[in-house]
């Protein structure tokens, strides 16, 4: 339909569907349309941080890291939110050298829809 130049109108609860389906998402709270692009747009414009989940063979302090905006301790290792991750893990794996610490484990995400609604809405989609 999009190469017959026909809009469609979706409404939806499911985050993922829109993120999925749609060319172009509007965010609405309470009646009122409070941000509306792309779905790349919407999660570029949130806090724009990727989540960096670690696991370390021994507690750390990984607060100070470059690019690091806070660290929370999570099933056993530590989440990190950054706005530049490649310069987060070099600063990490430095510091872990420095410190004789081990990386057990590294699982990045980048930011979704959801993240950039609940953002923008302060809840979450089902609240």
């Amino acid at each position: 339909m999009r190469g017959e130049k026909k809009t469609i109108l979706l409404t939806t609860h499911y985050i993922e569907e829109a993120d999925r389906l749609c060319d172009r998402v509007a965010v609405v709270d309470q009646g009122r349309v409070i941000a509306m692009g792309t779905p790349e747009e919407l999660r570029r414009g949130s806090a724009g941080t990727t989540s960096i989940k670690v696991k370390l063979a021994h507690p750390a302090d990984l607060g100070t890291l470059e690019g690091v905006s806070d660290v929370s301790e999570a099933d056993g290792g530590y989440v990190l939110h950054s706005a530049r991750p490649p310069q987060t893990i070099v600063a990490l794996v430095k510091h872990l050298e420095g410190s004789g610490n081990e990386l057990l484990g590294l699982e990045m995400a980048s930011p979704t829809l959801e993240d950039a609604f609940i953002e923008l809405t302060g809840r979450r989609l089902r609240d």
